[in-house]
């Protein structure tokens, strides 16, 4: 590509754009209006268009992924957010009983937010949890990560919590190789997922990575996470947003900014 493409084409270079045709309408549009800025929101439009609304919550907000993605920070996060942006009243459920500091964390966060939290150790407590919680607004549960790679446990938690009443939403830490994402994606897709949760945004240099999962998944993007503050560092899902944050990480940042 010319010389002020530079950008444009480390972009697409990358494994996260592989496959994409955009090489010869990107030539085109440069020689034809000699237009850095051009060039620059056609790409930002093709991305955007690949991250679609992402629906309204149902009353139970499910959170799966492996261990160390960030889940009981994220379940915080979402747990502020409903309560002092929302004003609902919010439970918290959870089933990682394997790790211990899981658990304090959780009851960490529910003790500064004044919000209830149970422990789930089988599947009666669950639906125990689910009882007490009866009135809330909205129920957000946290999950052991390892547990949905058996597939006897995800047929019996499935007996045992109704699915259509749940948005479940897999955790992707985006510090992990590309590789390791699809293989996370590959053990969890059998569950009804309805969208993705980015996290560690601000531990790594690109984002894209999120592109590319969104595609191979068909799935809108519930939220991204940039930071360890809680209620603060939660982006939400809009593909505006997304688009901007990525191609900021990308050093567009001037672009963006004049673009909003």
């Amino acid at each position: 590509m010319p010389a002020p493409l530079t950008h444009v084409e480390a972009l697409l270079a990358s494994e996260s754009f592989h496959g994409e045709a955009w090489d010869e309408t990107i030539q085109e549009l440069y020689y034809t209006t000699k237009s850095v800025e051009v060039v620059e929101r056609y790409v930002r439009d093709q991305i955007k268009s690949i991250f679609i609304p992402v629906p309204e919550p149902k009353r139970y907000v499910m959170l799966v992924g492996p261990t160390g993605v960030g889940k009981t920070t994220t379940l915080a996060k979402l747990a502020a957010h409903y309560k002092l942006e929302h004003g609902l009243t919010v439970g918290l459920i959870t089933t990682d009983t394997y790790r211990i500091a899981a658990i304090e964390q959780l009851k960490t966060y529910a003790e500064i937010l004044d919000i209830p939290v149970e422990v789930a150790y089988d599947s009666a407590d669950f639906n125990r949890a689910k009882q007490l919680f009866a009135r809330k607004d909205i129920i957000l549960i946290d999950t052991a990560g390892r547990n949905f790679r058996d597939e006897a446990y995800v047929e019996q938690f499935e007996r045992h919590h109704d699915f259509s009443e749940t948005s479940l939403s897999l955790v992707l830490s985006l510090t992990s190789k590309m590789r390791d994402m699809e293989m996370i994606y590959s053990q969890f897709e059998a569950l009804p997922l309805e969208s993705l949760i980015f996290t560690k945004a601000d531990e790594t240099s690109e984002i894209h990575a999120m592109y590319r999962m969104v595609r191979k998944s068909g799935l809108p993007v519930a939220w991204l996470t940039d930071g360890q503050e809680v209620p603060d560092d939660l982006v939400s899902g809009v593909p505006d947003r997304l688009t901007e944050r990525l191609l900021e990480k990308e050093g567009w940042a001037q672009w963006t900014k004049q673009d909003v």
